[in-house]
């Protein structure tokens, strides 16, 4: 009596499993038919456009924060205010400072505006 317990007990549990089992293929089949792959793509796609589509924005108003800050050390240099006007410095050919009517001198060497 124990061994016929026994093999009802294995067979059901046999059973169940092969049932379990074939449910899990048929759903990760579905999962992976068609329709599925071309949905997984597409959120794929969309997550990486998005990502992209942020990166140059920041990259942009990184570009934007630097060209200003090197406008300013330019005018800093130049002797210029904020408002366009020059200060009392010392700009001329002899200085470290670059003449507004000349910003890129090609005669000068390049260690003078350091």
């Amino acid at each position: 009596m124990r061994r016929l317990f026994w093999l009802g007990v294995g067979a059901a549990a046999g059973a169940s499993g092969t049932i379990w089992t074939q449910r899990r293929i048929k759903e990760q089949m579905d999962n992976l038919g068609p329709e599925a792959v071309v949905a997984v793509a597409g959120r794929g796609a969309k997550a990486i456009g998005r990502t992209v589509s942020a990166a140059i924005s920041e990259g942009r108003a990184a570009m934007a924060e630097r060209e200003d800050e090197l406008e300013y050390e330019m005018n800093t240099r130049r002797g210029r205010h904020q408002d366009g006007r020059r200060s009392s410095m010392n700009v001329g050919p002899g200085s470290r400072i670059r003449p507004a009517e000349d910003p890129w001198p090609t005669s000068t060497p390049k260690r003078a505006y350091r």
